[in-house]
């Protein structure tokens, strides 16, 4: 039962997900990359991040915000509010599966 609560936390936060960044981040203004590419991206760094923080590695997030932030620093330069925009979106994502696995792992001690 523990493992189904956990699948399904992940598969709700991956897709769910998308929506309230979506709207978000279009909130805050226009974008300039491939919105598809960004969901797709999405959906799976929020799958990464409950999968690590199940598996027990939650500093995972913290070494692959460092390597997004890393990769994109070169546009601080062109455009901060494109960087703006960009830390938003991975602080959201991060937090929307952050929450969904602790609601997971409350439901587990429940039941």
């Amino acid at each position: 039962m523990e493992f189904l609560i956990k699948i399904g936390a992940i598969l709700i936060a991956s897709l769910l997900g998308n929506y309230p960044v979506k709207y978000l981040l279009k909130y805050l203004g226009s974008q300039t990359e491939d919105e598809k590419t960004a969901a797709w991206v999405g959906i799976l760094e929020r799958v990464m991040y409950m999968g690590a923080w199940f598996l027990g590695y939650p500093q995972f997030i913290a070494v692959w915000l460092t390597a997004k932030v890393v990769g994109r620093w070169g546009e601080r330069a062109e455009s901060r509010g494109k960087l703006g925009r960009f830390l938003f979106g991975a602080g959201l994502s991060i937090s929307i599966a952050v929450v969904f696995a602790l609601v997971a792992e409350w439901l587990i001690t429940k039941i």
